[in-house]
C-alpha cells in the first residue's frame, strides 16, 4: 500500500502553496527553495551540465542511494531476526490546476506583448513606434551579455526577492516608478511634437 504523502509537501505543491514560497510565508521553506533553485543554476552554468543532464543525473543518484539504503535495511532487519516490508510512496506530482494556471498566465503575458508590439506597428503616433523600436534596440544589445541560463537565474532570484524589497521598500519604490512614468511621458509627448513639426515643415515646404 502506497504510504501518502505528508500535508506539507502537498500545501506546497499546490498554487497557493507555490505563492506562499515565492512571498515566503514560510521562511524555512522559502530559504531552502531559493538555495536550491541557485544552486542548480550555478551547476549548469559553471559545470558544463545542461539541465535535462543534471536532472538525469539527480534522478540517477537518487534511485541508487534509495536502493542502497533499502538494500542495507533489509539486510539489516533480517539478520536482526525481524520482518522486512518493501514501502511504496506515493508519486512526487504537480498539481496539475496550478501548472495549468501558470501556462495560462505565460500565454497571456506572451499576448499581452505581442498586443501591444501590433499596437505599436499600427499607432498613428510615429514616435511610439520609434521608442517601441529603441527599447528593443537597447535590449538586444544588454541581452547580447548574458546567455539564457543567466538570464533564467537572474530572473528567478528577482522572483523570490522582489517581494521582500517590495515590502521593504514599498513607498520609495512607487515614487521612483511614477517618476519615471512621468519621464517617460514627457519624453513621448517630446518626440510626437518633434516629429510633427518636421512633417509640418516639409508639407509647408
Amino acid at each position: 500500500m502506497a504510504t501518502p504523502r505528508s500535508p506539507s509537501v502537498e500545501q506546497l505543491l499546490s498554487k497557493n502553496g507555490i505563492y506562499d514560497l515565492l512571498r515566503w510565508k514560510t521562511p524555512a521553506f522559502s530559504a531552502a527553495a531559493f538555495v536550491l533553485c541557485n544552486s542548480v543554476f550555478y551547476v549548469v552554468q559553471f559545470s558544463g551540465h545542461t539541465l535535462l543532464s543534471l536532472v538525469a543525473f539527480v534522478a540517477a543518484m537518487h534511485l541508487m542511494f534509495t536502493a542502497v539504503f533499502a538494500f542495507v535495511r533489509k539486510t539489516v532487519t533480517k539478520f536482526q531476526g525481524g520482518d522486512w516490508e518493501h514501502e511504496v510512496t506515493e508519486p512526487f506530482l504537480f498539481d496539475e490546476g496550478a501548472f495549468t494556471e501558470t501556462c495560462k498566465q505565460a500565454i497571456q503575458s506572451v499576448n499581452k506583448a505581442l498586443g501591444f508590439y501590433h499596437a505599436s506597428l499600427s499607432h498613428p503616433n510615429f514616435a511610439v513606434s520609434i521608442m517601441v523600436a529603441a527599447g528593443l534596440y537597447i535590449s538586444a544589445q544588454l541581452l547580447r551579455f548574458f546567455s539564457t541560463i543567466s538570464l533564467l537565474w537572474i530572473a528567478c532570484d528577482a522572483v523570490f526577492l522582489w517581494p521582500i524589497v517590495y515590502s521593504q521598500f514599498k513607498s520609495q519604490i512607487d515614487a521612483h516608478i511614477q517618476l519615471l512614468e512621468a519621464q517617460i511621458a514627457t519624453i513621448g509627448r517630446q518626440l510626437s511634437a518633434h516629429i510633427r513639426g518636421a512633417a509640418n515643415g516639409k508639407k509647408n515646404n
